[in-house]
């Protein structure tokens, strides 16, 4: 009968017949002999067992040895057991290297100490044998440990990062975008995320399938159906039986590899998406369109909100990668104003909102300021806008007011998502909540409360820099 039972370490006792090694004479042998075959593997064991402790999900299997009173040979865990006996006492061992690197583990941790362990108790070897046959003896059709494949370990490590790894990202997008293809999905299964993952780590081969890798995501800037097409074919390639990985193992295999795929099995660059697109969110929400963007639900139809003032009426994507979207084209004349834009079109909002918030709020001032400089609406006898006395807010508004009333480049519609940006102080783009994102340490903004303020003002930043070109003209 087995039972949990808490035993001092000094009482546990290494198996002197363990099936990794000869049959051992004494425990002093046992423990030289684990400790210089495992040499820094034991130590790397030490050290987690330090930092962690013992790992409470496979605890170590004991029975009562007859010949000492109250003392229990180690069956399972004695590479374990070992460790924290070697630890306590590295004198112990006969070699003057690793001694030393105990001795120095002991010394540095002095305070680490485990006056018990919970060890599982049975009553003979056969009884023991039962467990540690399923722990060490492979799958046994099931009934022992079921090892994970390629896939199910990047999906592990990227549950304890939080971010899908590159392979996951495209594993799953391909999944989502392929739903009932029964012959590609068992083509997918065969393929190694490692190898997909070795080969998707060169940035050329990235280019070539439409892809670019940037914070962690992938983002495409064409239509889905072309990425998936290049996808499907390299997939086609890994999954034959006579793939080795020694095919994409230096970066020339791989752009070798890539140079083998005929032209017309890669992306289309003719076929670009209206906004560039969220892998991600392809297989998050099972429909995301190549053209514009959009999601494929009931939900989320792209249509502008009722309180977004859209230019032009045109259909925007509910979420994308970029702050400003790719789509946009202004002709600026003032060049550092241009170049912050160019910059604007490249981040994310989701990925870097504090440095959209700060630049927004440069980009859109110095808007204004070209604006009040060319039509001659400088206050009190300034010479540049930046000496004009009024702050942002007066200024915008300022600006907003001689458009409406020229009634050519701005109504009182468009007009509105601007004027309730500015004018509400719980706005992102209200003055008191921009100065916070430069000057508060506490204060961070939040992506798509961006997006949406970027969409209500830009009707007012297109009028604003066509009124500037026309007055050139």
């Amino acid at each position: 009968m087995s039972r949990k039972l808490n035993i001092k370490l000094s009482n546990l006792y290494l198996d002197l017949h363990n099936p990794r090694y000869e049959e051992q004479r004494s425990q002093n042998e046992a423990l030289n002999t684990i400790a210089e075959e495992q040499k820094e593997k034991l130590l790397v064991l030490l050290r987690d067992i330090i930092a962690r402790g013992l790992n409470l999900s496979d605890i170590p299997i004991v029975m009562p040895d007859k010949e000492k009173v109250n003392g229990y040979i180690v069956l399972e865990g004695n590479r374990r057991i070992a460790a924290l006996k070697l630890f306590k006492k590295p004198s112990i061992l006969t070699s003057n290297s690793l001694r030393q690197k105990y001795a120095k583990l002991h010394e540095k941790h002095k305070d680490f100490a485990l006056k018990s362990i919970e060890c599982l108790v049975v009553d003979t070897r056969e009884e023991a044998n039962i467990w540690i046959e399923r722990k060490h003896e492979g799958e046994m059709n099931g009934a022992g440990t079921v090892k994970w494949n390629s896939e199910q370990s990047a999906r592990f490590r990227a549950s304890k990062t939080g971010k899908d790894t590159r392979a996951v990202q495209l594993i799953d997008f391909m999944k989502a975008a392929t739903e009932g293809d029964a012959e590609f999905t068992e083509q997918l299964r065969k393929v190694k995320a490692t190898n997909l993952e070795r080969l998707i780590s060169t940035p050329e081969v990235c280019s070539d399938l439409g892809l670019l890798y940037n914070h962690g995501e992938f983002t495409s800037k064409y239509e889905c159906e072309e990425v998936l097409k290049g996808l499907k074919a390299i997939v086609k390639r890994l999954s034959q039986d006579d793939f080795n990985v020694s095919q994409i193992y230096h970066k020339d295999d791989r752009l070798s590899f890539m140079g083998s795929i005929p032209p017309e099995e890669l992306p289309d660059t003719s076929r670009r998406a209206t906004d560039t697109w969220l892998l991600k969110d392809y297989s998050s929400q099972r429909g995301v369109q190549g053209k514009s963007g959009v999601k494929e639900d009931d939900t989320a139809t792209g249509a502008v909100d009722d309180n977004t003032a859209g230019t032009d009426n045109d259909q925007r994507p509910t979420r994308r990668w970029h702050f400003v979207p790719d789509g946009l084209k202004l002709a600026i004349p003032n060049e550092r104003s241009n170049r912050i834009l160019s910059e604007l079109k490249q981040l994310s909002h989701v990925a870097m909102p504090n440095a959209c918030a700060v630049m927004m709020r440069v980009f859109l001032e110095l808007s204004v300021d070209c604006y009040l400089e060319e039509f001659h609406l400088l206050k009190n006898g300034a010479v540049s806008a930046s000496k004009d006395p009024r702050d942002l807010k007066q200024k915008t508004n300022e600006v907003i007011n001689q458009m409406i009333q020229q009634k050519i480049y701005l109504d009182q519609a468009k007009a509105k998502g601007i004027r309730t940006e500015i004018n509400n102080d719980k706005s992102v783009f209200s003055i008191d909540t921009l100065n916070a994102y430069v000057h508060n340490l506490t204060f961070n903004p939040i992506p798509e409360t961006l997006m949406l303020s970027w969409d209500n003002i830009e009707p007012f930043i297109v009028a604003v820099w066509k009124a500037i070109n026309d007055n050139r003209k």
